[in-house]
């Protein structure tokens, strides 16, 4: 089946095994006209007579009826069913864990409950959300009716840890009934981000609220290991590879940070090459034409609160220049008016320029008078 997310595996005559790891999910529907299950029940019934059917699960959920489906199909065998959590079973994945005759977990490994929830896309009126409300409550109502039967705790007590979004460790998951038994071997745990790698199964947890503080609490991190970033990486290619992991969806820088943070450490890096080269150009342009300007100035422009480029120190210069050429004409102006240069005046010679009047027109009556006469003889 190209799309199942179960791998079948022989182990002996008595024993087989059944892997599930990562999204409990498929892309044909668990109700329309019971397709997929009556592929898994296939898939069981071709594995013959088991004595031992070994369950492994590392799942952060999926599904909640394909869960069911195969919790139904696995409790309906004849064979033994033992549970392994090899790291994680949470949401969904818990309800295919309540079907082990034994169910064993390692002391670093985590089981989650809550409540069951819808992702929506197209329209709806109110009728419609009151409607999906009430489905909603009868899924609760059902798993309730699982863990009840396997842990032995009320209803009341099961539904409210689902209300909070309750993270166990296998201690707590023992004692409180969803496990049998611990195992010796611990899970390997890595975190990066929204991406959490249990056994080099990556699951994404941003969708989960109270998991960070429970992880942080409970110190669920390996810390062993120098690479986990690496091993992480590789994980989640090797899953993209194989088509098991979806695209992460970024929204802030934060998120790029944790989904790619060798690609920021490295745009980090460029960028830091390039400013620090700016801004040796910078320092080198402004030296070039500092021995011209005021100090000052360029102290300023190198260190000052605002630097400035060399072209913006020159154009400061020329305004400055300017500033002290307009300072300077309108001391000159001041002095001037203070000393009453202004007013003071050249009085005309009018006597003499009066006599050099007359006598030049006794000079022209003359020479009139000359002509005259001589006209007359």
């Amino acid at each position: 089946m190209p799309n199942a997310f179960w791998e079948f595996k022989n182990k002996s005559e008595s024993t087989a095994e059944l892997m599930l790891y990562g999204e409990i999910a498929s892309q044909e529907s668990w109700w329309d006209e019971l397709i997929t299950p009556k592929k898994f029940a296939k898939d069981l019934k071709n594995l013959g007579s088991k004595d031992n059917i070994i369950v492994r699960i590392n799942s952060g959920g999926g599904s909640v009826s394909a869960a069911t489906a195969i919790y139904t199909q696995l409790r309906d065998n004849n064979a033994k069913i033992t549970v392994i959590i090899d790291g994680i079973a949470a949401s969904a994945a818990t309800i295919i864990a309540m079907a082990g005759d034994e169910i064993k977990i390692p002391r670093n490994g985590m089981m989650m409950i809550h409540d069951p929830s819808y992702t929506l896309w197209g329209n709806y009126n109110a009728e419609s959300f009151r409607k999906l409300a009430d489905t909603l409550d009868t899924v609760k109502e059902a798993i309730l009716s699982t863990y009840e039967s396997r842990t032995g705790m009320t209803r009341d007590e099961l539904s409210e840890l689902m209300s909070d979004e309750t993270w166990l460790t296998g201690e707590e998951a023992v004692e409180m009934g969803f496990a049998d038994s611990l195992l010796f071997e611990e899970a390997t745990n890595v975190m990066n981000g929204n991406m959490l790698c249990v056994n080099n199964v990556s699951h994404d947890i941003s969708h989960f609220k109270t998991l960070v503080a429970r992880l942080e609490k409970n110190k669920f991190i390996s810390e062993s290991s120098n690479t986990s970033t690496q091993n992480l990486t590789e994980t989640i290619k090797n899953n993209q590879n194989e088509g098991g992991l979806q695209d992460v969806e970024i929204k802030t820088v934060e998120d790029l940070k944790n989904a790619y943070p060798d690609l920021v450490n490295q745009v980090i890096d460029t960028t830091r090459e390039e400013s620090s080269k700016n801004e040796r150009d910078r320092l080198k342009a402004i030296d070039e034409i500092a021995n011209t300007l005021d100090p000052t100035l360029v102290v300023n422009a190198k260190y000052g609160d605002t630097v400035m480029s060399a072209q913006e120190l020159a154009f400061e210069a020329i305004k400055n220049d300017a500033q002290k050429g307009i300072n300077h004409l309108k001391e000159v102006a001041d002095d001037a008016t203070n000393s009453n240069v202004t007013g003071v005046g050249v009085k005309p010679n009018t006597q003499e320029e009066e006599a050099k009047a007359t006598a030049s027109q006794e000079t022209v009556n003359a020479m009139v008078a000359g002509a005259n006469n001589r006209r007359e003889n």
